[in-house]
C-alpha cells in the first residue's frame, strides 16, 4: 500500500476533525502522478477535494484503507496516518510551508526511521506559494 498524506510544517493533518489546509494543485499533481490503470483509494470526506474531476480511478470507501490492496494507493488525511505504518511500501507527503494548529499529527520521526527519501520536489499551489513532495520508500 501507498499513503499519499498532506501535512503542515510541524506535521499536523487535523484539527478539530477538519484538514489542515488543502490546495487543488497538489490533488492535480497526485491524479498526474498516479500510475495508468492504478486506484486512488480516499475516504468519502477527503472526496471532495477531487470535485473538479470526474477521474474513474478515484475509489471512494469509508473502509478504504482495508479494501486497498498491496502496491494500490490510499489518500490519507485523518488519524491512521498518524501511526501504524505496517503493510505500508511508500509514502508521499506533501508539505505546506506554513505552520497551522493541529491536533492530530504525523509520525514524521517514525517514517524517517522505517522509510529512506527517493525523491524530493518543490511546485507553486494555488493557495500556498510553496508545497514540497517528499517520497519515502521501504
Amino acid at each position: 500500500m501507498k499513503w499519499i498524506v498532506c501535512i503542515g510544517e510541524e506535521g499536523g493533518i487535523l484539527f478539530h476533525n477538519r484538514r489542515v489546509s488543502r490546495d487543488v494543485e497538489v490533488c492535480k499533481d497526485i491524479l498526474e502522478h498516479l500510475p495508468k490503470g492504478q486506484k486512488l483509494w480516499m475516504h468519502p470526506d477527503s472526496a471532495k477535494l477531487f470535485a473538479f474531476c470526474e477521474d474513474k480511478r478515484i475509489v471512494v470507501d469509508a473502509d478504504f484503507l482495508q479494501k486497498a490492496s498491496q502496491g494500490e494507493y490510499c489518500f490519507v488525511e485523518n488519524g491512521a496516518a498518524a501511526g501504524d505504518f505496517c503493510g505500508v511500501e511508500e509514502i508521499i507527503i506533501y508539505r505546506w510551508n506554513r505552520r497551522y494548529p493541529w491536533d492530530v499529527r504525523f509520525e514524521e520521526t517514525r517514517c524517517k526511521k522505517e522509510f529512506y527519501l527517493d525523491f524530493s520536489t518543490e511546485f507553486a499551489g494555488k493557495s500556498h506559494k510553496k508545497i514540497t513532495k517528499e517520497v519515502y520508500k521501504r
